[in-house]
């Protein structure tokens, strides 16, 4: 994963003083000059953080005198649309949370010890002791959420996680809304506990769907009373399906750049040797810098999939100049594990990622779709296409759910290289390919008839049978 930059670092470090206890209502944040020599950063970078508090609402800002605390959400300040907007932003996550996170808890669980078992029960126990302390209950919460997780070493699950667990603790509804509504008090106190005391002996047990179907129930009633709560609190007159999705906004803006360049190598609009834009085409197409376009082209470049010759433009090599020593490289080997980490997290979450299309394909795109691979198929020698990863790239898109989105940045990124990997098995590729082409065809039937759960099913299974391959592959070539 990319590395952070200082002031988001910083930005959240507050957030979580704030989110502890540590820093209260009223507080005085210190001095640009102390809080630059206490994060050895210069005071443009602690600017630029005390900026970000201003615009979320946690802190207020007067001419000649430190920045202090307000309480972000209040009773009065609800009738704002930012705070509406705010409110169904939450509602969204707990809907991908609810489709996605259960899968991957079942998936930890599998894993966990006695130990494992006793040290989720200590955070079920200290979350019912202390109720009553929203900081120390809210802490415990996400501690549960982690507690879940920590058998995995995939960085893509941490990553996904990350993103929720940032939305929720920097949201202004969420660092208070316990204040908004009754009904909002009663469940995310006395039921939330229950309900989650029971997937714990669920997972004791050894009932992991239970435990699956216990914790997507959790969820999904938590954006029910958010949604509720919204009802009961906006005038007649709103219209709460007007408001906009949040936008990729934890993302770089570069990463969308090399993101869209390898969708459309995936798709086979790029191909090896064919020359990108212009610095200053890109510029104008994605309403960006100078130094945003470079460091997309950069990141091409040390992902080897791009060279830049200067005075002549950036080309598509997609990892011809490696050798094939590479692999056995710190780096190659770095680069194995993230492909794999990318795999895995497709197998665990597909099938539930495909419930989210509900009714938002419909037939005019699955014609749309079949026309492009075949299209694709037909100049297969000439494309690097995987027709699967094609398809999951126009499920993921039409979704619209941010999270995933900006999850899916990284995923392609790390998935790309299975390219590279091409050249060890390169005898089958064709069959292989030929077999991934028939099978997406095959499978597209079932959204033809609307039978979503099925298609969801089998093209889990492609991704599954796809990941057994790849490590057989790996391993061959660690012998």
């Amino acid at each position: 994963m990319k590395r952070k930059p200082q002031y988001l670092i910083i930005f959240e470090h507050i957030i979580q003083q704030i989110y502890t206890g540590k820093i209260t209502i009223g507080d005085r944040l210190d001095s640009i000059k102390s809080m630059s020599e206490e994060y050895m950063v210069s005071k443009n970078t602690i600017k630029t953080v005390i900026k970000m508090l201003s615009e979320k609402g946690f802190i207020e800002t007067k001419v000649g005198s430190r920045p202090v605390l307000i309480q972000s959400t209040s009773k009065q300040s609800i009738e704002s649309d930012l705070l509406y907007e705010k409110i169904l932003q939450i509602s969204e996550i707990y809907k991908i949370f609810s489709l996605i996170f259960p899968s991957i808890a079942m998936y930890n669980v599998k894993r966990f010890t006695s130990k494992d078992f006793e040290e989720l029960n200590e955070i079920i126990d200290c979350m019912e002791k202390n109720s009553s302390n929203y900081l120390i209950f809210r802490e415990q919460r996400l501690k549960y959420i982690n507690k879940l997780i920590s058998k995995t070493n995939n960085f893509l699950i941490y990553h996904f996680c990350e993103i929720i667990q940032h939305d929720m603790i920097i949201s202004q509804l969420a660092y208070s809304f316990d204040n908004l509504d009754n009904c909002c008090i009663d469940f995310f106190r006395n039921k939330y506990i229950e309900q989650i005391r029971k997937t714990y002996l669920y997972g004791l047990d050894g009932n992991l769907i239970e435990l699956k179907k216990l914790l997507t129930y959790i969820y999904k009633a938590c954006r029910e009373s958010i949604l509720k709560m919204v009802e009961n609190r906006a005038p007649q007159s709103r219209d709460t399906s007007s408001f906009n999705s949040v936008t990729l906004e934890k993302c770089y803006l570069y990463d969308l750049i090399v993101s869209d360049v390898i969708c459309q190598i995936f798709e086979g609009n790029i191909k090896i040797g064919d020359c990108l834009p212009s610095i200053t085409s890109i510029i104008n197409r994605y309403n960006v810098s100078l130094p945003t376009v470079r460091s997309a082209y950069n990141e091409l470049n040390e992902l080897g999939i791009a060279k830049t010759i200067n005075g002549k433009g950036t080309y598509i090599t997609l990892f011809s100049e490696y050798d094939d020593d590479y692999i056995n490289t710190e780096e190659g080997a770095k680069r194995l594990r993230l492909l794999l980490d990318a795999m895995e997290f497709v197998t665990i979450t597909l099938e539930d990622v495909v419930f989210l299309l509900g009714n938002k394909i419909d037939l005019i795109a699955v014609d749309k779709i079949e026309t492009h691979l075949r299209y694709l198929q037909n100049n297969c020698k000439e494309c690097k296409v995987y027709p699967d990863f094609v398809l999951l790239c126009k499920i993921v898109d039409y979704t619209q759910i941010y999270i995933l989105q900006e999850t899916f940045l990284h995923l392609k990124q790390y998935m790309i290289f299975g390219i590279y990997l091409e050249r060890f098995f390169h005898e089958e590729y064709n069959e292989i390919l030929k077999t991934r082409f028939d099978v997406c065809f095959d499978i597209l039937r079932y959204l033809k008839k609307g039978d979503v759960e099925s298609f969801a099913e089998s093209f889990s299974n492609i991704f599954k049978e796809s990941l057994q391959y790849l490590k057989k592959v790996i391993s061959s070539l660690n012998r």
